[in-house]
């Protein structure tokens, strides 16, 4: 006799993956630049901007875009964000040494002072508060 075949619930699977559906774009909420709005944003800032680099559907970058939709409001009055989509400009790669992705890059006075490859709710927190202090 045989085993009768257990039946795959395909909906919770995906739910459960949904960052692996490379159909969907989850929004940062952040301004998107190309290369030359990096290099005006940075020789104009007078304040520390945050540039985060990523791949518009890769999953770890859709779960720092979640945290980032909730955490950047806590900061805007200390720092400017921006978002650069890699695969749009792949030249920057190697121009800014990306080596992994999302990567968060945090600039003062024009000059990269520090860079996290943080994406997880529980670890991107922490780096603002080095970065910036306590949310507001």
């Amino acid at each position: 006799m045989t085993e009768p075949i257990e039946r795959i619930d395909l909906a919770a699977i995906l739910e459960e993956h949904i960052d692996c559906d490379y159909t969907k774009r989850v929004p940062s909420g952040l301004e998107e630049l190309d290369p030359e709005g990096i290099e005006r944003v940075i020789s104009t800032a007078e304040r520390p901007v945050v540039i985060k680099f990523g791949k518009d559907f890769c999953g770890w970058t859709k779960k720092l875009n979640r945290v980032l939709q909730v955490l950047v409001p806590h900061y805007q009055d200390r720092a400017d964000f921006y978002e650069v989509n890699i695969p749009t400009y792949p030249h920057l790669r190697e121009e800014w040494a990306l080596d992994t992705s999302p990567i968060m890059v945090l600039i003062r006075d024009g000059k990269e002072v520090d860079r996290t490859d943080a994406a997880e709710a529980h670890e991107v927190p922490p780096v603002f508060e080095r970065w910036f202090g306590p949310p507001q």
